[in-house]
């Protein structure tokens, strides 16, 4: 089990070195998971971002 950075460099370091599909592959399928909790939870991310920006 390895952290999403650490898997990418050890694609980056295995017999996968130069082989720029499959990298990139890999870091589609890494940021997809990212991108779907973002769009599922878009409207608290954007609520506490604001939150402290305005004055009641």
């Amino acid at each position: 089990m390895r952290t999403l950075p650490t898997g990418i460099y050890a694609l980056l370091s295995s017999e996968f070195y130069g082989n720029y599909p499959i990298l990139a592959a890999s870091l589609v399928l890494f940021s997809v998971p990212v991108l779907v909790l973002y769009f599922v939870f878009q409207r608290e991310f954007v609520e506490g971002l604001t939150a402290g920006a305005l004055k009641h």
